[in-house]
């Protein structure tokens, strides 16, 4: 069927959507743990408490648990990263914050940590609103394949009227169908850019539905898709102008 892409299409996106709906809980998760970790002071040369105040690993371990027990544990962590507690870290907040954090936990460092997990909720937070917006535009496309598609199959079955008049209704309305249809493909590639852009991709980065679609037959399901249903509708149309030849 035409809009069988259309639909794994939708089956792959809900899945991505629930993974980064988990991670930017998970991220929140950890931020509120942390925010109630203590770190130690950061003692100067001069200060006596040097050795009792100076960071200890507990602070970071208590980091470690946070993080394991929240950015670490969403459902599909093992299959889709599969990262070391350090890996993940240094990748999430950037290789100072876990350099840091593999020392000890100070207050910069702990401050360094919580914006850092700001950011990845943040950037997931975008990334839903990014694959709401996918969504909508996903449901566009099958508005259109659907009906297109259910009304090409009745105009080919009109094809074979042998009434010049009946013949050029059906091309008429085989010319519409394919105006839609070139209408959808332009709204879709149109939504692409603006998704690239709300994202805030360099150019030359791969863009969002190449990712999401990655195990798909095809990167661009939608548009491939929709550009399937035109040209179906356009050899429709050729043949009606074929018959409307012949029995003119």
């Amino acid at each position: 069927m035409a809009t069988d892409r259309l639909d794994a299409a939708r089956t792959a996106l809900r899945t991505e959507r629930r993974r980064v709906v988990d991670e930017r809980e998970a991220f929140a998760a950890f931020r509120r743990r942390l925010t109630d970790i203590d770190p130690a002071d950061v003692p100067t040369a001069g200060d006596r408490r040097l050795l009792v105040d100076a960071p200890t690993a507990t602070g970071a371990d208590a980091v470690r648990d946070a993080y394991r027990a929240t950015v670490m544990s969403v459902p599909h962590y093992d299959d889709e990263y599969g990262d070391t507690y350090r890996d993940s870290v240094e990748i999430e907040f950037g290789p100072a914050v876990a350099a840091g954090l593999a020392e000890g936990l100070d207050p910069p460092t702990k401050r360094a940590t919580l914006a850092a997990a700001r950011s990845g909720y943040e950037d997931r937070d975008r990334l839903v609103e990014a694959l709401d917006a996918e969504a909508d535009s996903l449901a566009d496309c099958r508005a259109v394949a659907v009906p297109v598609l259910d009304e090409l199959h009745e105009l080919n079955a009109e094809t074979r009227a042998s009434d010049y008049g009946a013949l050029e209704a059906v091309r008429g309305r085989l010319v519409v169908l394919e105006r839609r249809c070139d209408d959808a493909v332009t709204d879709r590639q149109t939504h692409l850019r603006e998704n690239h852009d709300r994202l805030g991709l360099p150019a030359d980065f791969p863009d969002l539905q190449r990712y999401l679609y990655r195990d798909l037959d095809v990167d661009y399901p939608a548009l491939a898709t929709l550009a399937e249903l035109a040209d179906l509708v356009r050899e429709a149309r050729i043949r009606a102008e074929r018959r409307l030849a012949t029995v003119g």
